[in-house]
């Protein structure tokens, strides 16, 4: 099943506090509306917060959980009809950006993103500079500047140290010859696999091909999105 790509709007940190989802062990939000998707659906969410500094976060997703509308109305004044919505419970993997928003809801956040970070499935392989070993790897996403990739094989590389990424082109399925330079800038030690890197495009060629990457990630999430404006009315 394809993931749907649903976009909320929230105006600020207090409005993101009332969404989220407590007792989820990678944290989780409400988002409302009269969805048609069933617990385990897969989703593509994107939470754009308006204040005090814009900011967009992607995270990936499923649902474990349906409202469906009040299909009745309210039997005195003092009943209280939820909303309808879905809860989304975020992936493991999202746990970094789930903490992220997560204090952004607490108001302990001082920062934001410096680019947004588009989902993707790209498969290809990075080597040290300093080494002909090279390990198959697999893009998760991508952004301007960098992205996060899973290794095939537990990490063999350092913090801090230069690579060459080659990637399979997501048309033709030819693996690009060009290596793309880039630093590796975290290490997800509990498994060994998961690495954040940093791109360090040298040449003009190299940034077309990145660039054609993110744009590719880009289009294929903003593919007819569902879009919920505000959490309250």
């Amino acid at each position: 099943m394809q993931p749907r790509t649903i976009e909320i709007r929230l105006r600020d940190a207090d409005e993101l506090r009332m969404a989220w989802l407590d007792g989820l062990q990678d944290g989780g939000v409400f988002v409302p509306g009269a969805f048609e998707l069933g617990a385990g659906a897969p989703v593509i969410l994107r939470v754009m917060i308006e204040r005090p500094v814009a900011t967009t976060t992607v995270l990936i997703g499923s649902v474990v959980w349906r409202r469906l509308p009040a299909r009745e109305p309210a039997v005195s004044s003092s009943s209280i009809t939820l909303r309808a919505g879905i809860g989304v419970s975020f992936a493991s993997s999202m746990r970094a950006r789930a903490l992220f928003l997560e204090r952004i809801a607490r108001g302990a956040a001082s920062e934001v993103r410096a680019a947004l970070r588009y989902p993707t499935e790209i498969a290809g392989e990075v080597a040290a500079r300093t080494s002909e070993r090279a390990a198959p790897a697999r893009l998760l996403d991508v952004s301007v500047h960098g992205a996060r990739l899973y290794l095939g094989a537990s990490a063999f590389l350092e913090t801090g140290a230069a690579i060459e990424l080659r990637i399979a082109a997501p048309t033709s399925g030819e693996l690009s010859r060009a290596p793309l330079g880039a630093r590796v800038a975290w290490i997800d030690r509990s498994t060994g696999q998961h690495v954040g890197v940093r791109l360090d495009l040298g040449t003009t060629d190299e940034r077309l091909i990145w660039a054609k990457i993110v744009t590719r990630a880009r289009e294929a999430l903003e593919e007819q999105p569902i879009r919920v404006d505000r959490l309250v009315s």
